[in-house]
Order: C-alpha cells, then structure tokens, then sequence
C-alpha cells in the first residue's frame, strides 16, 4: 500500500498557452497558466538532433531508410552537452515562472513539513509522489524529471497517463506465487546485440523465476502472445528490441524484420496478462511514450520506457543496472534514479542518456512500486498469505469446528462412516465382552412394582439394588459398578447396606459407587464407607474417555476408571500387600479407617515394585500432548458388553458353575444401571454407529428386533471400560490441527500448480482430485490401525477450497 502523498500534475497545451492542474486527493485543485516559450522547442529539436549524432548507430528505433550520417569532425558529445545544458536552463526557467508559484508552494509545504515531523511520519510516508501527465508529444518529450522542485529522495517524480481511468486490478486480486515471475522478450534484431540484454535479465535469476523468450518462430506474432497469456501468470514483463511511436495504435513493437505488433492489437491479451498479475513492463526500446500511455490506460501499475531513441550501448548498460538494482531488492524507480545517476557521472561514454528513462505509473497507485522482496517473513507471508476466499473459508472452518454442537456431529458422523468401514472390510475386534451390563428398564420396573410393596422409582428402591446385587453375588462376579446416586437417606437402605457387606465379606468382591463430584453428592455412610470402596465420578464430557489427573486416583476418579482399576486389581493375584475391601471391612480397628480404600491402594500403588505390573495398561489410557481419548462407538456393542434387563437377570436360573457361562460371567465387570426408563436423568440420543449396528446388524435375522430409541450413561461407561480393559484408546486430532494442516498444504499445493504448465498441471489437478477420497480411506483405516481418528470433513474442505480456484482458472485457460 503506497503511504506517500500523492499528487498530479495534469498539463496542457492550448495553443501557445500550458495550463497546470494540481490535484490531491480531496482537496481542491490548484490551477494555473503561462505561455509555452517558443524557443524551448527549437532547443529540444537541437539537443535531440545533437544526442541521436553523439553515438551513431544502432539505435532502438524503428529501422529508418533514410538514416543519414553526420561527418565525424564534429564532435557531437560535447555539441549535445551544450544543448542539454541549454535546454535545461530554459526548462528551468520556465518551470520557475511566478504564474507556477502555488503549485510549487503547495508541493513544497507538504514535503518539508513532512520533513519537520520527520518522527511522525514514519516509514515510506516521508515522501511525496508528483505524477505528471501531458496532453501532447511535445510537453511528454520534455525531462520532467528533472525539475529540482524539492530533493528527489522527497519527492517522486513520475510520470501518467491523462484519462488513466480506474483499471488497474488491486492488489488483493493478483494470484500469489512464490518468486515473481519475469517474462524477458528479445525480438529477432540481428543488428542489435541483444546477447548482452540476455545477460543483464538473467541477473535476475538469482531473485525471480526468468523466462527468456527468443522470437525466432514462424509465427512470432502468434508466439508473442502465446507467452503473454501463460495461464501462470507474469509479475513483470521485459521487451529489448526496436520501437516506436504511432499516432493511432498506442505504439507498435517490431519482434523481427518486417514484423511489427501495435499495443492495439493485443489490448485484450494485455489485459488478461494483467489479470493473471501483470503489474510491470520494461522496455529497453526507444521512443515509448506512446507505449506506456497506452499500458497505463489498460491498468497496468508501472511501466518503464525510454522517451526518445537510444543507442544499443546504452541500452545495455540501463538494462544491466535496472536488473542489478531490482536483484538488489530496490524498488523500480530507486533503481532507475541510480541507473540515470550512473549514466549522469559517466556523460561521456553516455552523453544525456539520463534524461532518456521515464517510469509511468497509474494514477490510482493502489499497488506498491515494484519490488522483489528477499527471503524472509514479510516475503514468506506475501505469498503465503490467504486470498479473500481462503480466509473466509478458513475462518469459517476454524469457528465452526470450536462450536461443540458441531463437533458433536462431526464425532457422530464420523463414527458412524466408522462403522459402516468396519462392517464392510470386517475388521471386528474378537473376545468376550469384558462387561455385563445390568439394565433396569421399563419392564422390569413393571415387574419390581406389582412384587415390592411401595416401590419407588425416583431414587431407585434400595431393595431391588439389594436383590440384583445378592443375585451377582451368586454368580461369582468380583467387580460390581452401581450407577445409581446413592446420596439420600432412603427407606429400606439397610437392606442394600446388608447386601453390600454381605457380598464383600463372603465373596470379596469389590465395589464402585457412582458420585458426583461437582455437586458433592457422595455415598451416605449408612450404605457404604469410604474405607473399603471406590467411589467414581459419573460425569461425562461429550463422548470423551474421562480419566483421573492421576492413574493411581489418589483424590478422584471417574466411575469407569475405578472400575476398570478395580477390576485389574481384584483380578490380579500376586499383588502382596495389596489393600483388600474384606479385610478392612472385618477388622474393627481405627487405625485402618484413617484413610479413604482409594487413598490406600493410590498409595499402594505408587511404591516402585509394584507399580509397573499392577497399573501399566491403564497408563496407556493417557493420551500424549493432553489430547483426548474417545469413546470408539464404531465397535459393536455386543463386542463391549453383554446386555441383560433386572427382570430377566433376577428370573433366570444360576448356570452350570463348570458351564462356559459361568467362566465368562466370574471374568465381567457387572454395572448396575438405568435401562433408559422415562424417568431416568440419563437419556441420550442413541449414536448414529450404535443405530448402525442394531439396525443393519440385525437386519437378516427373521425375528425383529426393537432397537433401542435412547442411549445411556450406563452403557457409554461399560464402552469406557471395555476400552481401558482392552488398551483401546482412540485419540481424537482436534479439528484446528488439522483445518490448518490443510490450509498449508493446499496453499503450498496452489502454489506449486501455479508454476507448472498448463498440461502438467492438469496432470497434476486430475491427481489431486483423487487425493480428496484416498485421504478420507487412509483416515478410516488409521483410525483402526493407529488407533488415531483424523478429521475427514472440515480439512478436505478447506482443501478443496484452496485446490478448486486453480482447476477453474486451468479450464477456462
């Protein structure tokens, strides 16, 4: 963004009058008009006669027939030397005319009371940019440049078009690339040595990616355009060969003998070149005026010409320089102000060559003058800086994926293409389910009402958690979970308080109460103590795998982890010393009730030899880099846990205590839970994969089977368990990690396309179009192989965003 104050100076010629008009932005424009003094014309005729003589030929003109050569006696270095000096003066003199005082006070105040505030005004900002445009050839001939308004590193001295209009594209709409591309055309001039201007552009090289054109083809006017429009894109265009002026066609360009292309013919070419990021031409050709009126005229930001003929040697040396500045990282008018210096201390070799070059510049100034920025940050965000439509996608992305409705359907959906991957390429997991799951539904509550006197719901009747509790106890089973808040003081509790100490005392079976820790609703101590339990929170997070802050749960633990721990522990035989709910229980003495079971066996476990053996699967439950674990839905429910409702589980028979049955049954961990009964606090929306799995399952079998319309907390911890039993943790990649990663590397892909070729890259376009779904594949087959679940949806969209733009831009190429 250009930061200087910009002014224009429009100047006129009406008859033998000049008017001036400065204009500022909003402020008012300030008018002025002097006669054209005569004889600055016949003085510009003889120092443009004096300099075309001081070097002979070739020139970068048009060829001439009628050229004609001066006898060598004269010395014409030092005759165009004097009438430089001449015209300048002149020049000078009139430009100093009282009738211009206004102009020159108003450029003059803003510049030196920049100066004053120099503290203020910081950066590119103390500086002022004078573009001046003229109504006809004779004013446009004349050295603007030179006047000596202010010192020349204040104010910018350029030139413009009148009537630019408004075309130039911002810059917010160029396609970015990496290195700025530099298009260098050398026009088939056996008579020139164009040889020297191939080396100055490739001084370029080293800074920007440098295609060098050499028309030599059959169709050159075809090849011409053929490389303009290269659906890459072009920074800068550079042209070394003849030129010149033309009264109707806005300049013409002679690419070999005999073949000349006016600016007018290829006006919609230049236009899309500039479209596609054309911002700069050079040409090292003479006679331009007329040739970069017309570019300003189409948009383009900057265009640099020589206003008159100019010699090969000198054109060499410009361009040369010109090159070594910009590969310098100068901008390209401080590197034309140290070109013309050079050519100004060395008058004799180039005599007036410095008052030749002349940059254009687009009056709207909405780009920056053209500079090739050095590796670094400012250069490494220019090109990988979003477009409008990538921050607008990315940002959307980005906001959505932090939305927990949204990331619960994603999880969900997710989960589901889980599922459905699963089934299809059989990947199952295989065993006997870890959990038996204990459900008190509707029908069994039908059933506790007509068989228990004053039975009640709403908390759950302590005897009918007594009878489920004795019947597990028949069965052997060592690892009991009762999901049910047991803080109130409730009829018949001593019932379920006798049935709980029953079943420790003769079957040392180890129990774990559900609490909630947040609102402090812990087991009253009439039903069951602290010193020979587990207590665990029921709290859920979305559908994370909640763990302690701690393995061993030294303060707290979630209910599903005390009971996977537990069931570790109970199940583990050779563990010495190891806390026992019986032994507490039976023992009478205060000295063993000093701390919580779960303290002891944190502290039991925290001692070096037996900390390895007892709790290293369950470590592993903890995801690195604080990323979360989730619960893996995508698994049927019939691999996790074997479901019974309380009125058939209190119904049926004991089995055989040699049976297969009875085996599997002592190896469960049991769970007491709400079988999703009306009344019950916690009903969830079934998931789609666990819809799946009932619907699609149970699909071939004759008997229908009525799918369960509620999820429950119950069976989201026997998942939890079943999980941290198996060492099945599934890390869920946040979304933003991945939405960025996408962005990078679409960005990085966009970037790379918009190097290739147009074939190539539609090679490479038909490729990428495949990488959308095989990424989807490999993310579903990692989350079973790793274990990792990768977001699918959001970063194959940004993707695509990034991609797409260059797909359409290479169809319609």
């Amino acid at each position: 963004m250009n930061l200087c104050t910009v002014f224009q100076l429009n100047v006129l010629r009406i008859g033998q009058d000049c008017s001036f008009q400065l204009t500022c932005g909003e402020r008012p424009p300030i008018l002025a008009k002097l006669k054209y003094p005569g004889e600055l014309d016949d003085l510009y005729r003889n120092w443009r006669a004096s300099y075309e003589r001081s070097y002979g030929v070739p020139l970068r003109a048009e060829i001439q027939d009628d050229f004609s050569f001066t006898p060598k006696q004269v010395d014409w270095k030092n005759r165009s030397e004097e009438a430089k000096a001449a015209l300048l003066e002149n020049f000078y003199q009139w430009l100093g005319s009282v009738e211009l005082l206004p102009i020159r006070d108003e450029i003059q105040s803003v510049t030196f009371n920049k100066l004053s505030d120099k503290k203020l005004w910081k950066g590119n900002n103390n500086c002022v940019d004078l573009l001046i445009a003229c109504d006809s050839p004779d004013l446009a001939r004349l050295p603007w440049e030179m006047w000596e308004i202010a010192p020349k590193d204040l104010v910018h001295i350029s030139r413009t078009a009148i009537n630019a209009g408004n075309k130039v594209i911002e810059a917010g709409t160029i396609p970015q690339r990496g290195k700025p591309r530099i298009l260098a055309i050398l026009a088939d001039a056996t008579e020139l040595d164009l040889n020297k201007d191939k080396q100055a552009v490739r001084l370029l090289k080293k800074v920007a990616t440098v295609d060098e054109v050499k028309l030599e083809s059959e169709d050159i006017k075809k090849d011409f355009i053929e490389r303009l429009l290269d659906d890459r894109g072009w920074d800068a265009l550079i042209f070394a060969g003849h030129s010149n002026e033309t009264a109707l066609t806005g300049g013409k360009l002679e690419l070999a003998p005999g073949v000349t292309l006016s600016i007018s013919e290829i006006e919609d070419q230049l236009t899309e070149a500039k479209n596609r990021g054309l911002r700069v031409a050079i040409f090292n050709s003479c006679n331009g005026i007329c040739i970069a009126e017309s570019l300003i005229r189409l948009g383009l930001s900057q265009v640099v010409v020589m206003r008159e003929k100019i010699h090969d040697t000198a054109a060499h040396q410009f361009l040369h320089k010109l090159c070594q500045g910009l590969a310098e990282y100068k901008d390209i008018q401080t590197a034309i102000w140290e070109t013309c210096e050079y050519f100004e201390t060395e008058k004799y070799a180039y005599p007036s060559a410095y008052l030749i070059p002349s940059l254009f510049r687009h009056p709207s100034l909405q780009a920056d003058l053209f500079q090739i920025e050095p590796l670094g940050l400012k250069r490494f965000w220019r090109t990988w800086k979003p477009t409008k439509r990538e921050a607008i996608a990315l940002s959307a992305a980005l906001v959505l994926s932090f939305l927990v409705p949204v990331q619960d359907l994603l999880l969900d959906v997710r989960q589901l293409s889980q599922a459905v991957y699963r089934d299809l390429t059989n990947q199952l997991p295989q065993g006997t389910p870890p959990v038996r799951l204990i459900a008190i539904d509707q029908e069994s509550i039908n059933e506790a009402i007509t068989t228990l006197k004053d039975f009640k719901i709403m908390p759950m009747d302590r005897r009918y958690l007594a009878q489920l509790i004795n019947r597990l106890s028949q069965l052997n089973i060592k690892t009991i979970g009762i999901n049910y808040g047991l803080h109130t003081q409730e009829p018949n509790e001593q019932d379920l308080a006798s049935s709980i100490k029953m079943a420790i005392e003769t079957k040392d079976i180890w129990f774990v109460f559900a609490v909630d820790e947040a609102k402090k609703k812990d087991v009253v101590p009439t039903i069951a103590k602290s010193e020979w339990s587990f207590q665990g929170d029921t709290a859920l997070l979305s559908w994370d795998v909640m763990l302690p802050k701690d393995p061993t749960c030294a303060k707290s633990c979630p209910f599903a982890y005390s009971l996977a721990l537990s069931y570790l522990l109970n199940q583990n035989h050779s563990l010495a010393d190891l806390p026992q709910p019986q032994e507490i229980l039976k023992s009478s003495t205060d000295a063993q009730k000093l701390n919580s079971f779960q303290e002891r066996v944190s502290k039991f476990l925290n001692h070096e030899r037996n900390q390895d053996s007892a709790i290293a699967s369950l470590e592993r439950a903890f995801a690195p880099f604080g990323l979360h674990s989730i619960i893996d839905f995508s698994i049927p429910p019939q691999q996790v846990y074997e479901r019974e409702s309380a009125k058939e589980f209190i119904g049926s028979g004991l089995p055989d205590p040699n049976s297969e049955l009875q085996k599997r049954i002592e190896k469960q961990v049991a769970i007491i839970t709400s079988g999703g009964y009306e009344e019950a606090q916690d009903r969830y929306s079934v998931p789609l994969a666990i819809g799946y799995w009932c619907y699609f399952q149970n699909q071939p079998q004759e008997k229908k089977v009525n799918c369960p319309d509620v999820f429950t907390a119950g069976e989201a911890h026997a998942y939890m368990v079943y999980q941290l039993l198996s060492q099945h943790r599934v890390i869920w990649i946040p979304n933003f990690w991945m939405i960025l990663l996408a962005a990078l590397l679409g960005k990085g892909m966009a970037l790379m396309l918009l190097k290739q070729e147009r074939k190539q890259r539609q090679r490479s376009l038909v490729m990428l179009v495949w990488t959308t779904p095989f990424y989807e594949i490999i993310g579903l087959q990692i989350y079973i192989s790793a274990l990792v679940s990768i977001p699918l949806f959001f970063p194959s969209l940004v993707f695509l965003v990034y991609i797409l733009p260059i797909f359409r831009r290479n169809r319609h190429a």
